[in-house]
C-alpha cells in the first residue's frame, strides 16, 4: 500500500490558522469540582443516579420485532418516503452544497444517491408535491454499508461497511444531471469499518474499524496519509475530527480515547480506561471511562471534545492539554447522543442523550445542567399540547423503548435541538427550555440515524429533517422556520 508523501502539504491547504482557544489551566479544578456539585445537586432532584438492581446501562433492547409491537401507531407526518433499502437503513446524509441531495447506507449491503424533487400542484391553492427520484444504486459493498457521508463542497461521497471496505465516489458533471461513480476502493482495516468521516475543509477521509485502528486517506488520489495505532486495545466504535481538522480524535469499546496529530499520526494524548488509566507523557491522570466508549463530538471552534460511554456518562476533555475537564451524569443509560451547540453564544452549550430516553443541555461555563428533555410514549390519540408533563409521568415506564440515538442543533445556529430514538420518532426542542416545539412520526421501528440540513422555505428557512430506520425506509419532512 503507496503512502502519501505530500499528506502534510495537504492538510496545510485546508488548515484554518485562525481558532479560538481557552486556557486548559484556567479554572480547571474549580470547574471539576463545580461539576461535580452540580450534578448531585441536579440528581438529587431528579433520581438518585445510581440503576435499579438489575437494571444494567448496556442492558438494551435490540429485539427488533419486539420494539415494533410495542410501538404505538402514529400517523404519518413525513414529506415523504424512500423505500429503495430492502433492510435495515442504517445511515443518512445530506449533501453540503444542495440539501436536496441524500445518501443512504443499509444492511442490504448497498447504498443509494436520491434527489428530491418538487412537482407542480394540482391546482393554485394545492401544496407543492415532493418525489425523491433515484439518482443511482452504489453498490459493491459485500456486508452491511453502516456509514455514509459527503466531503465539504459535495463532490465526493464516501461509504464505509462492515466488509472493511470505504468506497469513494466521485460525481461527474458531463451531463445535465450529475452522476455519480467509483472512484476507489480503500482496503486498509482488516475488519469491519465502523464510522467514516470527512476533514471540515478538505478532501482527508477519516475511518475507524474494528481492529483498533483509524485510517487516513487522501479521496482525489486513494492513498494512505495516516494509520492511527498501537493505542487502542478495542474497536475504535467513533471518531472526529477536532479543533477545525487540525486534530483527530478516536473512541474505542475498550473504555479509551486518544487525542492524534493527523501530520505526525502520534498519540498526543492518551485516556486509559480507568482502572487502567497511568502518569505519563501525553496520558490523562483524571478519571476515564470505566466502559466502551460508544460516542464522541468536538467543538467547531474551541479546544474541546465530549466522549459519551456505556457507563452512562460524558466526559468533557480538554484537546490541548488532554485533561478530563468534567464528568456529566444524570443518565440511567449509555450515553449515545452528544451534540455542540453550534453557534457563537455564550455559555457554550453541549447537548447529551442517552439510552434512558433522557436529553440534558448542560452550560460548560459552570457545567450545571441547564435543563432536560425526555422521549416518552406517546399514543396516537394523545394530544401533545402538553407534552412535557406527559413525558415527565411516563419516563421511568417507557425508558426501554425511548432510547436516544443521535442529537444534533440546527445548522443554521438557532437553539433548536434535535433528536431520534428508538421510539420511531424524531423531535425539535428548544434547547433553552425544553420544549418540544416538533413531533415527527411516521416510522414503525427505530430511528437509527438522522441528518439536518436548512434550506430556503415559503417566504423563509426551512429545515430538512432525513431519517433512516429498522422499518427499512428513509424518511424526510420540510419544517418552516419562523424569521429570526
Amino acid at each position: 500500500m503507496e503512502a502519501d508523501d505530500n499528506h502534510g502539504q495537504h492538510l496545510d491547504d485546508v488548515d484554518d490558522e485562525s481558532h479560538a482557544f481557552i486556557d486548559p489551566t484556567d479554572g480547571v479544578e474549580a470547574a471539576v469540582l463545580e461539576a461535580t456539585e452540580g450534578l448531585d445537586d441536579y440528581e438529587n432532584g431528579m433520581d438518585d443516579g445510581e440503576p435499579d438492581e438489575g437494571d444494567e446501562g448496556d442492558d438494551q433492547m435490540d429485539d427488533a420485532s419486539r420494539l415494533s409491537a410495542a410501538l404505538p401507531a402514529l400517523p404519518d407526518t413525513s414529506l415523504l418516503t424512500i423505500s429503495s433499502h430492502t433492510k435495515e437503513v442504517f445511515a443518512v446524509a445530506f449533501a453540503p452544497t444542495d440539501p436536496r441531495l441524500i445518501v443512504t447506507g443499509g444492511c442490504d449491503d448497498k447504498a443509494f444517491v436520491h434527489r428530491l424533487v418538487e412537482r407542480p400542484s394540482d391546482g393554485p391553492s394545492a401544496p407543492s408535491k415532493w418525489a425523491a427520484e433515484q439518482v443511482c444504486c452504489l453498490e459493491g459493498h459485500t456486508d452491511s454499508v453502516v456509514s455514509v457521508a459527503f466531503g465539504f463542497d459535495g463532490n465526493y461521497a464516501a461509504t464505509g461497511g462492515y466488509d472493511g471496505i470505504v468506497k469513494v465516489w466521485a460525481m461527474q458533471r458531463d451531463g445535465e444531471e450529475p452522476a455519480w461513480s467509483l472512484l476507489h476502493s480503500l482496503e486498509g482495516p482488516s475488519e469491519e469499518v465502523e464510522w467514516v468521516a470527512w476533514h471540515p475543509k478538505g478532501h482527508a477521509l477519516l475511518a475507524g474499524s474494528r481492529d483498533c485502528t483509524a485510517w487516513l486517506w487522501w479521496a482525489p488520489t486513494g492513498k494512505v496519509m495516516q494509520i492511527f495505532a498501537g493505542q487502542h486495545g478495542g474497536a475504535v466504535s467513533c471518531g472526529a475530527f477536532g479543533m477545525a481538522g487540525k486534530l483527530i480524535c478516536t473512541g474505542s469499546e475498550d473504555g479509551s480515547a486518544a487525542v492524534w496529530s493527523p501530520k505526525g499520526g502520534e498519540a498526543l494524548h492518551f485516556l486509559r480506561r480507568a482502572e487502567e488509566r497511568s502518569e505519563g507523557s501525553g496520558t490523562s491522570t483524571e478519571a476515564f471511562h470505566t466502559d466502551a466508549v460508544v460516542a464522541i463530538a468536538t467543538h467547531q471552534s474551541l479546544p474541546l471534545m465530549a466522549t459519551g460511554s456505556a457507563d452512562m456518562t460524558c466526559k468533557v476533555v480538554h484537546l490541548e492539554s488532554g485533561r478530563v475537564l468534567a464528568t456529566l451524569g444524570g443518565h440511567r443509560g449509555s450515553v449515545e447522543g452528544l451534540a455542540f451547540g453550534c453557534w457563537d453564544a455564550q455559555p457554550t452549550l453541549l447537548a447529551t442523550g442517552g439510552l434512558d430516553g433522557k436529553i440534558q443541555v448542560w452550560d460548560l461555563s459552570r457545567y450545571e445542567c441547564r435543563c432536560t428533555m425526555a422521549h416518552t410514549h406517546i399514543s396516537g390519540a394523545e394530544d401533545t399540547s402538553n407534552q412535557q408533563e406527559q413525558e415527565e409521568q411516563q419516563r421511568e415506564q417507557d425508558s426501554d423503548i425511548s432510547g436516544i440515538v443521535r442529537l444534533k442543533w440546527c445548522p443554521d445556529g438557532r437553539p433548536l435541538l434535535v433528536s431520534c430514538s428508538t421510539d420511531a420518532t424524531i423531535r425539535l426542542w428548544d434547547g433553552r427550555t425544553s420544549q418540544c416545539e416538533r413531533l415527527l412520526t411516521g416510522h414503525s421501528n427505530a430511528v437509527l440515524d438522522m441528518d439536518l440540513r436548512v434550506g430556503t422555505g415559503d417566504g423563509g428557512s426551512c429545515l430538512w429533517v432525513a431519517s433512516g430506520s429498522d422499518d427499512h425506509t428513509c424518511k424526510l419532512w420540510r419544517v418552516e422556520l419562523p424569521s429570526v
